[in-house]
């Protein structure tokens, strides 16, 4: 220290001392590692006044956030995005950022993981790739090749199915695959969105006439039933030819979206099972649902006796319940073997 009174000086030393633990300084102050790395960390002692106390890291315990673990000074952390580590040492801390990147490709996801489709309609899917703790690394559609099995193609990320039945659609990016669901309908005119073809009202009684009306369950047209007779009579929607022939081990599943302009008549869906070489009945089951003037959905099931037969799908009123007038509407048709 230097005092000065006129030009005329004097001096004196003065040693000052480093104050008491304040803080921690943890070095690197920020790192970037790959997802399941691991960063090593040094401790500094400081004063108030960030004067060095020197190195503490023997005696200080690291911990990392939001997630990871820290043994000894090294800190790892498998989740990607931003951490903090910190440094304690008797109550007093310090803090340095870690940025956690993804890893390399492990394993990839295809989307959606089921879906439905009528036989000639296809499915588009998309794909993300993830590394091996599960860190997205986006979209890698683009980089996927797809595929279709039992039959079936894919043209890009869009699969294409001819015959209804269960199918399998594989994603591979680099030797990683991933697999979804397909279930294909064997309707292929689900919902009279352009004619009435594969449809018939075969088995109903005289005068009931089929029309594709607007106004469907889902997108803009349905079939419409119509007694156009003067007493009442069978009305019944009918598949021609079968749209499952012939048919495969299992258990069938058919569905229908139906209502009516008055509420209050029992519809039936039916499936009948017939020989093919024979003509002759072997099975039958039935499924009934009071129908409303809103749409709803019902649903039969059939378990196969004798593979490559005909399975016969219709729904109907009876003659009881279709007096002359509106029979009913139909919309969304499936038959489904799981």
């Amino acid at each position: 220290m230097t005092g000065n009174d006129g030009g005329k000086t004097s001096t004196a030393s003065l040693g000052v001392t480093v104050g008491a633990l304040d803080h921690l300084a943890l070095a690197p102050a920020s790192a970037t590692i790959p997802s399941g790395g691991s960063q090593a960390y040094t401790a500094d002692g400081r004063d108030q006044y960030d004067n060095s106390l020197g190195d503490v890291t023997a005696t200080t315990t690291f911990s990392i956030a939001p997630n990871g673990s820290c043994t000894g000074a090294s800190c790892t952390a498998s989740l990607s995005g931003a951490h903090t580590v910190t440094g304690t040492k008797s109550g007093k801390s310090g803090t340095a950022s870690l940025q956690v990147g993804a890893g390399g490709l492990d394993h990839i996801v295809i989307s959606p993981s089921s879906a439905t489709i009528s036989a000639g309609g296809s499915q588009a899917y998309t794909a993300q790739g993830f590394d091996a703790s599960n860190n997205s690394l986006g979209d890698v559609t683009a980089a996927t090749a797809f595929s279709i099995a039992p039959n079936g193609s894919c043209t890009g990320a869009v699969c294409t199915a001819n015959t209804g039945g269960s199918h399998t659609v594989t994603g591979n990016d680099g030797g990683k695959t991933s697999t979804a669901s397909l279930a294909v309908s064997f309707v292929r005119n689900p919902g009279f969105e352009t004619d009435t073809s594969g449809w018939n009202t075969s088995g109903s009684g005289s005068g009931i006439t089929l029309a594709r009306v607007s106004g469907g369950h889902s997108g803009s047209w349905a079939a419409q039933l119509t007694n156009s007779g003067t007493t009442a009579t069978t009305c019944l929607l009918n598949d021609s030819p079968d749209w499952a022939r012939p048919t495969s081990a299992g258990t069938y599943s058919g569905s229908l979206w139906v209502r009516a302009d008055t509420a209050g008549k029992p519809l039936k869906l039916r499936f009948r099972e017939y020989s093919i070489s024979s003509g002759a009945l072997l099975g039958t089951t039935t499924a009934q649902v009071t129908l409303t003037t809103s749409w709803q959905q019902v649903t039969v099931s059939y378990t196969i006796t004798a593979p490559g037969s005909t399975l016969d799908f219709n729904a109907y009123l009876s003659s009881a319940d279709a007096p002359p007038g509106s029979c009913f509407y139909a919309d969304d048709a499936t038959v489904l073997l799981p």
